[in-house]
């Protein structure tokens, strides 16, 4: 069954997306006011919807289809069985989501979008399987929160990222499947945050060597742990910032061990 906008532009095939697009979903279906900021580092992106609804002004009036004007913009709609679509996915430098209300977003959507160097949706609306991030740019910044993001980290295992922050997902898993090479490819954050039904040990994360940050509060680790690892992996220069539940370390490491502040 398809479902009918009030925009003769727009598709009435709700189960229809554009190839090379991507979609901004509602939370609830209601007719509500949603709104998404999206960053991407281009302009020009064609912004439509699909479905029953309508894209909108902040003040909730009906507008037409349009293209972005600036490498950030604001995206309204109200739906009561739609979405949002916006093109060009190949061609994104980044996507940094912010501002949401009633609206998520599907990281399936990114899986070859190759230029992406910096993907973070830092609200509790994402959803999609982690191997998806299989498909931006090798050594990207990632930060996603979203009990909606599943999968297994086996399979991004081998993907090498600069920064790493998982909040909150629903991912399963063991850090032990992350070869060293690739955990020490990274070399800013690397949290995981309220990842439950990941297997992580303190001997895993020392093989982050290169981390500036570690955060792991969850699975019993303790601070002094992680650094006795990344110590006996190499270690011997700079300070890394380790959180473990009972709060923030700043350890720094000689060639003779490594000190707490």
């Amino acid at each position: 069954m398809s479902l009918v906008t009030k925009l003769d532009q727009s598709s009435t095939d709700v189960s229809l997306l554009k190839l090379g697009y991507f979609r901004i979903m509602p939370t609830n279906a209601d007719g509500s006011l949603s709104r998404c900021t999206i960053g991407s580092g281009v302009t020009g992106l064609k912004v439509e919807f699909v479905g029953s609804g309508y894209l909108c002004d902040s003040e909730g009036n009906e507008i037409q289809p349009y293209e972005s004007s600036g490498y950030s913009f604001d995206v309204y709609f109200k739906s009561t069985g739609g979405f949002v679509q916006v093109s060009n996915k190949y061609s994104l430098l980044y996507v940094i989501v912010s501002g949401t209300r009633n609206s998520k977003l599907d990281i399936d959507d990114f899986d070859c979008s190759r230029g992406i160097t910096s993907l973070q949706a830092n609200y509790g609306g994402t959803y999609g399987d982690v191997k998806s991030l299989n498909g931006i740019a090798d050594g990207a910044f990632v930060l996603i929160y979203g009990a909606g993001v599943t999968g297994d980290l086996s399979s991004i295992a081998a993907k090498k990222f600069s920064r790493l922050e998982f909040r909150y997902l629903g991912i399963t898993g063991d850090l032990a499947d992350v070869p060293a090479d690739v955990a020490a490819a990274l070399t800013q954050n690397l949290e995981l945050l309220g990842c439950q039904n990941l297997t992580v040990t303190a001997s895993q994360l020392g093989k982050y060597v290169n981390a500036t940050a570690i955060t792991m509060t969850t699975n019993g680790v303790v601070y002094s742990d992680v650094a006795d690892a990344l110590y006996a992996n190499g270690k011997v220069s700079g300070t890394v910032s380790i959180r473990d539940s009972a709060g923030t370390h700043v350890c720094t490491f000689t060639s003779s061990g490594w000190t707490t502040t």
